[in-house]
């Protein structure tokens, strides 16, 4: 999208660290902050019982990509 940090964050109501620290991988993060900066980004979060790891699914496929 061609954002920087602090964009995204000022669009997400979160700060520019937090979009840091997404961007870094940190395994635990505040669920809600994360839902706003996703949906700062057009995107959403799928969750499904007994998958394992992380999994992405495109809404425009359907398919799952790891």
């Amino acid at each position: 999208m061609g954002l920087r940090q602090d964009e995204l964050a000022e669009l997400a109501g979160c700060s520019a660290r937090f979009v840091h620290t997404v961007e870094a991988g940190k395994e635990t993060l505040r669920l809600d902050k994360l839902l706003d900066l996703l949906a700062a980004l057009g995107l959403g979060l799928v969750v499904r019982l007994g998958a394992a790891g992380l999994v992405a699914e495109p809404a425009d496929r359907g398919g799952p990509t790891r």
